[in-house]
């Protein structure tokens, strides 16, 4: 069986458990909510998350339409070791 794209995964915010989605829906063009369920049965928290870029590494020129800031890839090497 071949499977589509699979949702980011996600630890419960209250147990640190493992997290099942449980439906996902596109808010906008680049965003999509996904809603998530623990997996404890003791827990049981149902959560919604947002997934959505927020730079561009690497693309072609005309990316500048879209709104998203472009780094080069460098640069994001560095935001990732400041932080």
């Amino acid at each position: 069986m071949v499977r589509g794209p699979s949702e980011p995964k996600m630890r419960c915010p209250r147990c640190q458990g493992s997290c099942s989605v449980e439906r996902a829906k596109n808010i906008s063009p680049l965003c999509r909510e996904i809603y998530y369920r623990c997996r404890d049965l003791n827990c049981g928290v149902t959560f919604v998350a947002q997934l959505e870029p927020v730079r561009i590494i690497r693309g072609p020129a005309d990316l500048k339409d879209i709104g998203l800031p472009i780094v080069s890839p460098g640069d994001d090497v560095e935001r990732k070791a400041a932080a």
